[in-house]
């Protein structure tokens, strides 16, 4: 499932130095500088491990730390040896899932399958099961599940070399075609179909649907489950170490934050379906297309209903500036309003994730997780706010710095068009 531990510390060390998160010594000339930054910029972790140890620098004390653990053979054994117990109890844990015989179990299955990858060339191993099996044995059920479904429309599974998206979308429509998310995914299907009036349909009947519940949450807390239950030896204290710089946390590491960096690298990758639809439909800046009345009101509660939602964090990152722009008068100012607030939780939880270092109340990836799977992203990230000590209100004088978001709540600002 992981890279050599080598290669993961040194893209960890590398990273800080590229992102300028540990100040480097003084002492450093203007060409040792130069040089280190080029290393920096080597898309092989290998060789830019290797430039930073040849030019013999004093580096700051966390970086050089990584850097010796990254050429310790004592550690990397004890890592290879936690990586392959770890991976073999996803296995077995896979394999017992499949057994029941459920989509969702199915699904769970085919997901937490580890994955290996070349050393030398970086492409992935054969697996120990193939997963595509089960992945394709869940599409089969019946009824269907629709988290299954929605999985194949929005994107298979990177293991998966073939989906039917148009039969997905189908299964999906039968098992919660009340549900306003669905409906949604409808409307991209039929613009890639070039059908303009089937698009509109699914555009009314999502403004209108009663439900809106994407299924990102259920997606999080299908992987966090399957492997939390899996049969996990203890993880040595050589293994901790290593990983909690990788991290990169201030205490050793544990299971359930590899469970948790793992299960949110994939929800990231599939939680998110297509914006392209609503976006076509509903416009935004100057190439917004012409909207009659009824397309406007349809595009109106839409955006509200991804606005309102707490599934992923751009949902309403991208509904709420559209809801200002086609907004006016005390409506207007109401999505203002909450345009501000929302900037200035996402400037927040994003500067956090982005902080590292000490001092900060640690981004704990196995907390966070949870949240995510609980209350969705947009709740986790009031609650990282808060563990930090972050108001979830913005100052009475603070401006984001997103050029858009300034834009659209600057004093006065007139709709556009």
């Amino acid at each position: 499932m992981f890279r050599p531990i080598h290669a993961w510390i040194a893209i960890a060390a590398l990273s800080i130095g590229a992102a300028g998160a540990v100040p480097l010594q003084p002492q450093l000339t203007e060409a040792e500088q130069a040089a280190l930054d080029a290393c920096f910029q080597k898309e092989d972790v290998d060789a830019g491990f290797a430039c930073v140890e040849d030019l013999q620098l004093p580096l700051p004390p966390e970086m050089a730390e990584m850097l010796a653990m990254a050429g310790d053979p004592v550690l990397q054994e004890a890592y290879e040896r936690w990586q392959a117990d770890f991976d073999a109890a996803m296995v077995e844990q896979a394999r017992a899932l499949a057994t029941r015989g459920d989509a969702r179990s199915l699904l769970a299955a085919a997901m937490i399958v580890p994955i290996g990858y070349d050393e030398a060339t970086g492409q992935p191993l054969p697996a120990a099961v193939d997963p595509a099996i089960w992945f394709d044995a869940a599409r089969q059920v019946r009824p269907g599940d629709p988290l299954v479904a929605w999985l194949e429309v929005s994107g298979c599974p990177l293991f998966v070399s073939r989906c039917d998206p148009d039969a997905a979308l189908a299964r999906l429509l039968q098992v919660d075609g009340d549900n306003g998310a669905v409906q949604w995914l409808a409307v991209n299907a039929a613009l890639g179909a070039g059908d303009t009036v089937a698009a509109r349909t699914h555009l009314r009947l999502a403004a209108g649907a009663d439900r809106f519940e994407p299924y990102a949450n259920a997606l999080m807390t299908t992987l966090l489950d399957a492997r939390t239950a899996a049969p996990l030896p203890p993880m040595p204290a050589d293994a901790a170490r290593v990983l909690a710089k990788t991290m990169p946390l201030e205490r050793p590491a544990t299971n359930a934050d590899v469970i948790a960096m793992l299960s949110t690298a994939q929800w990231a990758v599939h939680a998110i379906p297509s914006l392209s639809g609503m976006l076509q439909l509903c416009g935004a800046g100057q190439d917004r297309p012409v909207l009659d009345a009824a397309l406007r009101q349809d595009c109106k509660r839409l955006m509200a209903k991804l606005a309102a939602s707490d599934s992923v964090l751009i949902y309403p990152s991208i509904a709420l500036p559209l809801l200002v722009e086609l907004a006016s008068g005390p409506e207007r100012v109401a999505w203002q309003a909450q345009l501000r607030e929302f900037a200035w939780l996402s400037e927040q939880f994003h500067g956090l994730l982005t902080a590292g270092g000490p001092g900060l109340a640690a981004v704990d990836m196995a907390t966070h997780a949870q949240a995510i799977a609980n209350d969705g992203e947009v709740g986790a990230a009031r609650q990282l706010l808060q563990r930090n000590g972050i108001p979830l209100q913005p100052p009475a004088d603070w401006r984001p710095s997103h050029p858009r978001h300034r834009a659209l709540l600057a004093p006065g600002n007139a709709p556009a068009g």
